[in-house]
C-alpha cells in the first residue's frame, strides 16, 4: 500500500486516462470487464483530484 502514496497526482490522472481510453474499447466490444476498468479510472480521477488539491 506505501506504493499507492507515493504515486502523484498526474500519475493518477494519466492511469485513469489510460482506463477511460481501455473501458471504452472493452464496453464497445459488448464486454462486462470495461465496467470494471471504468470504475477503476472514477478512483484514480478522485484519487488525483484529491491529491492535487492537498498541495
Amino acid at each position: 500500500m506505501e506504493h499507492l502514496k507515493a504515486l502523484t497526482a498526474q500519475q493518477l490522472a494519466i492511469a485513469a486516462c489510460g482506463a477511460l481510453i481501455v473501458a471504452g474499447v472493452l464496453l464497445s466490444h459488448d464486454n462486462r470487464l470495461g465496467y470494471a476498468l471504468f470504475a477503476l479510472a472514477a478512483l484514480c480521477g478522485i484519487g488525483a483530484f484529491a491529491k492535487a488539491k492537498g498541495r
